[in-house]
């Protein structure tokens, strides 16, 4: 965890970005990136359409009890 890029595990390769300058968490067996839930987030640069299968997961922390979008299809 260091730098800009968050690499794609999946044979697609399709490897994102991190936008907005979040920082990286340490002490974490993979790697995990703080967000601030507001102007910090990951962005691909392959567009494609949403799927009509697939799978996502997501796992988080949150500090605070307002709700939002954690993962999804989007404009970057």
């Amino acid at each position: 965890g260091s730098g800009t890029a968050a690499y794609d595990n999946s044979l697609t390769g399709n490897d994102g970005v991190l936008q907005g300058a979040p920082t990286w968490a340490t002490g974490i067996v993979n790697q995990g990136v703080l967000l601030n839930g507001s102007s910090q987030y990951l962005s691909t640069s392959i567009s494609g359409a949403a799927p009509q299968i697939f799978t996502i997961e997501i796992w988080f922390k949150s500090t605070t009890g307002s709700g939002g979008r954690l993962m999804g299809f989007g404009s970057a």
